[in-house]
C-alpha cells in the first residue's frame, strides 16, 4: 500500500496537478475520448491554446471537465479566461462556469491532457456503479492483507 501512495505522491508533484489522472465518466468528448478512458494531465509549465483539452473544475460539480478551449482571452490584469466545450455536445461550456459568467478563469484549470489509456478506468467506473461490487472488492482486499491466509 506504501508504495502505491508514493508513486501516486509522485505523480502529482511532477504533474503539477492534484489530479494526475481523470477516468472520461460521459460521452460529451467523443470520438476524442470515450467513457471509461483514463486520461494523464499535467500543468507544469502549461501553455493553453485554442484547440487544447483541458480538465477544469466547473461551479458546483466536485468531479473534473474534460473539454476543448474553443476561445481564450484575457482580462485587464493579464490573466487568461478560457471558452470550453465537448467535442460532442451542441453548446459551450457556460453553463458549468460561475453564474452569469462567460469565462473560465485560469485558476480553476487543473490541466492539460498529455496522454490516454483507452478503457482502463472501466473498472472504476463499474465499482463507482456497483456499490454492493464494491463493498466486497474492499472487503476482500482488508481481508487479504490484514488476515494471514
Amino acid at each position: 500500500m506504501l508504495p502505491t501512495y508514493y508513486i501516486h505522491l509522485y505523480n502529482i508533484l511532477y504533474s503539477n496537478t492534484s489530479s494526475p489522472f481523470v477516468v472520461v465518466l460521459s460521452g460529451s468528448m467523443e470520438p476524442t475520448f470515450y467513457r471509461g478512458d483514463i486520461l494523464m494531465l499535467s500543468n507544469r509549465n502549461c501553455v493553453y491554446e485554442v484547440g487544447d483539452i483541458l480538465v477544469f473544475e466547473a461551479a458546483d460539480k466536485e468531479i473534473p471537465i474534460v473539454h476543448r478551449i474553443l476561445e481564450i482571452a484575457q482580462d485587464s490584469f493579464g490573466k487568461k479566461h478560457y471558452l470550453t466545450k465537448g467535442d460532442n455536445n451542441q453548446h459551450s461550456d457556460t453553463s458549468l462556469y460561475r453564474s452569469g459568467k462567460r469565462w473560465l478563469p485560469h485558476e480553476r484549470t487543473l490541466g492539460k491532457i498529455v496522454g490516454c489509456i483507452p478503457y482502463l478506468g472501466y473498472l472504476t467506473l463499474f465499482l463507482t456503479e456497483h456499490l454492493v461490487l464494491k463493498c466486497l472488492l474492499i472487503t476482500f482486499v482488508v481481508y487479504t492483507t490484514f488476515i494471514d491466509v
